[in-house]
């Protein structure tokens, strides 16, 4: 990914996303993952981070375990899964760019920001 993608999508990320324990109004920067391998979370900088954070899928399996691999080969050679408190990857961008889109079940737009992620006007 080229430092234009790269930005387009941390700008992209900024404006929609919401990362718990951030605030919605002046949220801080992320990390932006790019990899991860067992404890280690590699980032858009080419640095690695300990997963201190501990996220559950971590706890439970650690990053990139191969018999998970194996069943999600495509997306865990990328992520197998990083918190998203404090960081962003391409996928739940992409996911929220496409997320616009959708309708909730009762037919009203849903939008994080918007007050109508429950389907409510």
């Amino acid at each position: 990914m080229n430092m234009t993608e790269l930005n387009e999508l941390l700008n992209f990320d900024r404006k929609h996303l919401w990362h718990p324990y951030a605030s919605m109004t002046n949220p801080p920067p992320v990390n932006f993952a790019v990899s991860a391998s067992g404890t280690k979370i590699k980032l858009s900088s080419g640095q690695e981070l300990l997963d201190g954070i501990s996220s559950w899928w971590c706890v439970c399996h650690g990053h990139g375990r191969p018999e998970i691999m194996n069943a999600i080969r495509e997306q865990t050679e990328k992520i197998a899964e990083v918190m998203f408190a404090g960081f962003t990857h391409e996928p739940a961008v992409r996911l929220a760019q496409n997320h616009r889109t959708w309708k909730s079940p009762r037919g009203f737009p849903m939008h994080p920001r918007g007050g109508t992620c429950d389907g409510n006007p």
